[in-house]
């Protein structure tokens, strides 16, 4: 939403989505407290807090800290997952490392990988992982969510629009650029993908990064014609696709020491 010029889109867009920030951001504190991630609920405590105070600012027609609590949301969002995906991490590692030391059998080299230090490099491709992951679907979002408020307000620009496809577009490359950099890293340095992961490796490049791909040049396209609302539910069409794509690159990166 930062990325949006307030000049061209009424306070009320990024208001009533502030809100939505603002429950999510409560869900996701209530739920890391009571799963033990406290360095997450803080965290999403926080963004909350600042939901709440852009949405009074956006209410009251202050776009310039306005948008800089948007940024400041984004940033203790991703520290909130980034603390997320490590614990998770390494509490996965300790409970394999548990199971293994009671059976008295090794810890095999992909339960091992679900500590995201294991490999050199490892830590760092997950962190930019989480980052450029997040931003292809924050992007997808609000542009779905942008096209919809184009049926308020028929008279709005298409730039705004316009940009965040591009940059939907800029955040896919990104994507599979780093998806393919991972899945290089995994086939030669000896983790194994098996036959089910295959057919999941299969599903995230076809939908999560080829689909996303097409549907978002479609709704660029379609906007030439000009028509907000086919390309709106073109948009509705790319969030599936980058949901199910996410989905399924965590539960193969969850087995492989380099995210995929």
């Amino acid at each position: 939403m930062a990325r949006v010029s307030p000049r061209e889109v009424p306070s009320g867009f990024f208001r009533v989505h502030l809100y939505v920030v603002l429950g999510l951001s409560l869900l996701a504190a209530l739920t890391s407290w009571q799963l033990g991630y406290t360095a997450t609920a803080i965290a999403s405590a926080a963004a909350a807090v600042l939901s709440f105070v852009g949405a009074a600012l956006w209410l009251y027609e202050k776009p310039r800290p306005g948008r800089f609590v948007l940024i400041w949301i984004g940033v203790i969002a991703f520290f909130a997952g980034s603390r997320l995906m490590i614990s998770a991490g390494n509490a996965a590692t300790a409970a394999t490392s548990a199971t293994s030391s009671i059976s008295g059998r090794p810890v095999t080299s992909g339960a091992a990988s679900t500590q995201i230090t294991a490999r050199p490099g490892g830590f760092f491709l997950h962190e930019l992982d989480l980052a450029v992951g997040s931003l292809l679907l924050g992007t997808t979002l609000a542009a779905m969510l942008l096209g919809h408020w184009y049926l308020n307000t028929p008279t709005m620009k298409l730039a705004p629009l316009e940009s965040l496809i591009t940059a939907m577009l800029v955040c896919i490359v990104a994507r599979g650029a780093l998806a393919l950099l991972g899945l290089v890293l995994v086939t030669t340095q000896g983790d194994e993908l098996g036959g089910p992961a295959i057919l999941f490796l299969g599903l995230r490049w076809l939908a999560g990064i080829a689909g996303t791909l097409i549907v978002a040049v479609m709704a660029r396209q379609t906007l030439k014609i000009p028509n907000t609302q086919a390309a709106t539910g073109l948009l509705y069409v790319a969030v599936t696709t980058v949901f199910l794509g996410e989905l399924t690159a965590r539960l193969l990166s969850n087995q492989t020491s380099y995210p995929l």
